[in-house]
Formats: C-alpha cells, sequence, structure tokens
C-alpha cells in the first residue's frame, strides 16, 4: 500500500538483507528472524483454476523481473526465510529461469504454462491467507498552487538522515531523523510538517487537499491530474520514519466505524462527513511519505509505479508481501474471491512490500489505478488459499543475466 508507504515495514534478517533492503528501495527496520513459512509440495494439477489462467501475462512479468534481478548484486538478498529463501532468496536461484523464459514463445499460453511447470516447483503455505488489495490513486492536482490546489506534495527532504545502528545484541535496524547538534533525533511528524516545519522547501506540485494527499500516501505511488489534461505519475521516495496509525483502527475504537466497515472509502466518507474533524484524525499517524516524478509513461505502456523490486507493478500480476518470509521476484497462485465474491485464481509475483503486510499468510495484491481499481481494492479482504512457485534447482554455475 504502495511503503507503498514503500511500502515500509520491518525486514526481520540480519545485515545481508539489511543490504538488500537498501539496494532494492526497501524499508525501515530489521528485527528477529521469522519462522520460515510451513511449505506442503502440490502438483500443478492441483492448483485450482491452474489450466484457465493465463500464464503468459505473469511471465510477461517475470521477464521484467528477470531484467531487474540481472542488474543486483548475484549473491544479493531478495528475502524470505527456510526453504523458499533456499530456492528463491538471491537472483543466481532464477538464472536457469531467466535463460528458458527468454525463449519462451511470447504470447503462447500454452508454453508459458508448461515453461513454469518446468523450470518452478509448487508448494502450498500451510493455512488459510488473508488477501488484501492496494492500488495508485488519480487525483486532480497543479505545478504550482492554486486557490483550488493549495496542499503541498513534497519530495524527500535534504535533512532527512538514514543511518544503520546496531544495538547491544547485534541486530542491525535503519533509524530515519535529522541531525541536530551531531546527534540523530526523530523527524518531524505529519502534524508539524502540516504547520511547515519543512522551511522553504520547494514541493513536487499541489493537490486540492490534504485527504487527497492522505491517501496518496498511504497507497505510496499515484497519479495526479494537471488542468492541461496531462498527468504526473508520483512514486514512494521515503518516509520520515515515524511510526504509521491505522485510521480504520482509531476509527473503530471510538465507535465511528464498525471493523467489518473498515475500508479506503469508508474513512474518506467519514473525513468528508467530518472536515472539522479529518485534520486531527489524519495527524493521528505521524508516518509521512514523500514522493518523486516518475518519468512520462512510453507509449502503450500500461504498467503502475515501480514496486520495492523496481519493476513496475501489472494490476493483479503484482502483489506486496513480507519479504522476511517470501522472497520478492516469486511467483505466487493465488486461490482466494474478489469483493463480490467471485474466483480470483491467478499467477501474480511478489514485486512489493507493505507496511501492514507481515507474515506468509498475508498478500496485498494490486489493482492497477484510478476509479475502478480503487473500488476494488479499497473494500479487498478476502482469505484463500497461497501457493508459492519455486525455482528448481539445476546444477553448475549460473547467473541471472
Amino acid at each position: 500500500m504502495i511503503p507503498r508507504p514503500c511500502r515500509p515495514r520491518p525486514l526481520r534478517a540480519g545485515a545481508a538483507l539489511l543490504a538488500a533492503m537498501l539496494t532494492l528501495a526497501g524499508c525501515e527496520t530489521a528485527s528477529e528472524t521469522p519462522s520460515p513459512p510451513d511449505l506442503q509440495p502440490v502438483a500443478f494439477a492441483d492448483l485450482p483454476g491452474w489450466t484457465a489462467d493465463r500464464q503468459e501475462v505473469a511471465l510477461r512479468g517475470l521477464l521484467a523481473d528477470c531484467e531487474r534481478l540481472a542488474l543486483l548484486p548475484q549473491d544479493e538478498s531478495l528475502g524470505g526465510a527456510g526453504l523458499d529463501a533456499q530456492l528463491a532468496g538471491h537472483p543466481t536461484t532464477y538464472a536457469a529461469a531467466c535463460r528458458a523464459a527468454r525463449m519462451a514463445p511470447a504470447g503462447d499460453a500454452a508454453a508459458a504454462r508448461r515453461f513454469f511447470e518446468t523450470w518452478f516447483a509448487a508448494y502450498r503455505v500451510d493455512g488459510e491467507t488473508q488477501f488484501t488489495g492496494y492500488y495508485e490513486p488519480v487525483v486532480a492536482g497543479s505545478m504550482t498552487p492554486t486557490a483550488r490546489f493549495r496542499t503541498p506534495v513534497y519530495g524527500l527532504p535534504r535533512d532527512l538522515v538514514t543511518q544503520v545502528v546496531t544495538d547491544a545484541d547485534g541486530k542491525q535496524s535503519l533509524r530515519r531523523g535529522r541531525r541536530v547538534d551531531g546527534d540523530l533525533v526523530p523527524y518531524y511528524t505529519r502534524a508539524e510538517i502540516d504547520r511547515g516545519a519543512l522551511g522553504a522547501q520547494v514541493p513536487l506540485l499541489y493537490v486540492a487537499d490534504a485527504a487527497d494527499l492522505f491517501f496518496l500516501q498511504i497507497q505510496g505511488s499515484g497519479r495526479v491530474s494537471l488542468p492541461d489534461g496531462s498527468e504526473v505519475r508520483l512514486a514512494y521516495a521515503g518516509r520520515n520514519g515515524q511510526p504509521y496509525v491505522a485510521l480504520g483502527k482509531l476509527l473503530v475504537e471510538r465507535g465511528e466505524l464498525a471493523s467489518s466497515d473498515v475500508s479506503m472509502q469508508s474513512i474518506r466518507g467519514w473525513m468528508t462527513a467530518h472536515p472539522d474533524l479529518a485534520t486531527g484524525l489524519m495527524e493521528q499517524n505521524p508516518n509521512y511519505v514523500f514522493f518523486r516524478i516518475q518519468p512520462p509513461a512510453a507509449a502503450g505502456e500500461m504498467s503502475g509505479a515501480p514496486g520495492t523490486l523496481g519493476v513496475g507493478l501489472q494490476p493483479l500480476r503484482s502483489a506486496a508481501v513480507d519479504r522476511a518470509v517470501l522472497p520478492l521476484a516469486m511467483p505466487l497462485w493465488v486461490d482466494t474471491t474478489d469483493v463480490y465474491d467471485r474466483p480470483l485464481r491467478r499467477l501474480v509475483l511478489a514485486q512489493d512490500t507493505g507496511a501492514d503486510i507481515t507474515g506468509a499468510r498475508h498478500v496485498d495484491l494490486y489493482f492497477g489505478w484510478g476509479a475502478q481499481a480503487a473500488a476494488l481494492a479499497g473494500p479487498m479482504h478476502a482469505n484463500g488459499a497461497l501457493y508459492v512457485l519455486l525455482p528448481r534447482p539445476v546444477e553448475g554455475p549460473a547467473t541471472a543475466r
């Protein structure tokens, strides 16, 4: 969503994963090593709906992953724990599959299905998995302040410092803050930034109100429609290091919403109905996301902002995971239902992470951008089964190129 905010969240591993986190646009801290997911091998024929999916679409996404992996140090950690870290935790583990993927005929559904069955093995994640959704908002805005567009959208501040720290037990983590008399102190909160703490920093652009900005920040990326009809794409650049507080949980605790009714739409609806209280509610979440402007999309390009892996996200073919337990780039088979209770069975790729995604049994599906994506992603809360596809081991040295 879209740490989206990176979608940032703790990474539970040591120095190697911390380095990877820094390289792969990673998130905030590292803590204790998690328990690896309990994986049960299954046949592809036992994946519900496997033969009905368009695996050739997922194969295009995997090829994009391969191009990204080829640019990384081959021993860099992609994350994961247990067997999935062993078989899918480094760029080199994808080397043979990436070479074969480049040779597969484009647009051939049967060939793509055979490719995945040949070069990967399927495993079911034990237990029930929760599936949620996220998207890129599209909001109106302006490159200069106007009477309508007055809320600034900021890039990464120059005084925001990221520092690797080691605790008494030797565990490393990232701390974000600012220098005051040589000491690293917490960076400004949302409330302080709202009140002008960034001083003379020039905004990237302006949107209509604080709620528009807030939901851009919650998703971690988005698009701003300008008065001349052009569009600016915003991608996640960093955050202030303050803790993330879920507004839905606060509204439930206050009795304003039922827990079963919490969604992006219901939270935004509450803000619209209570404009005098909206700013105070948003400032209960001190976490603040900064953006960067993405280059314009190429003609015909239909991908979203880059996720944590650095690859443009594809609607309903990309997902955010907890990379402490599920490695980035790994194919996932999803068996769940959408908001209309229709079967949602398809091959997606772990290309992103999220502040609220923890453990192997929570996957956040990327629905794309705009109003339709928002309508599908916002209320998405469904249980189902998750399967991981791990590259089959091959003998001999290899690289992801």
